[in-house]
């Protein structure tokens, strides 16, 4: 008996056997995610002046899925802008995001309040996550994918130039 493989097989047997195992981590692009608009913005860094391509998180359901479960390769090739209608007093968490960033909050002005290096939390654990809060109100905060060689290092600090959203 001869076995001719039919080709119109071959899209579901990438869909059974190839997909699950790309989304093993818990990978997905969420409906946060893809709805956050892309735009440049400017920092200032010393005297440097450094232009960025973020996504930008301005409602509450883009600002709740942020970078949770979104796979290590599209993170690391974004940067998340987080804003907020004012100032306020909060906090962020690692639960569900796969690779380590750097945050930087900035108060209305652009102004930097604080910035720190947040890292993934373990996964399959029950455990009560940490929580990254700054010392101050914050009307926007910024995460970038840090290089896993630069886990011990501070982020630089810098300032957000909000005229340029």
């Amino acid at each position: 008996m001869i076995i001719r493989p039919n080709l119109l097989m071959f899209p579901l047997l990438v869909m059974v056997f190839i997909v699950p195992l790309a989304n093993a981590q818990g990978c997905q692009l969420t409906p946060g995610w893809g709805s956050m608009r892309k735009a440049e913005i400017t920092l200032k860094q010393n005297a440097e002046y450094i232009s960025m391509v973020v996504r930008v998180a301005e409602n509450s359901q883009q600002r709740r899925a942020g970078y949770q479960r979104i796979c290590e390769q599209d993170a690391a090739n974004t940067a998340v802008l987080f804003v907020f209608p004012k100032s306020i007093h909060s906090y962020f968490h690692m639960r569900n995001v796969y690779v380590p960033l750097d945050i930087y909050f900035f108060d209305a002005a652009g102004n930097q309040v604080d910035a720190m290096v947040m890292r993934p939390e373990p996964p399959g654990r029950d455990i009560t996550p940490r929580y990254y809060q700054p010392d101050g109100a914050f009307r926007y905060a910024l995460e970038i994918a840090r290089p896993q060689t630069q886990l011990d290092s501070v982020p630089a600090p810098m300032r957000l130039l909000p005229e340029s959203l």
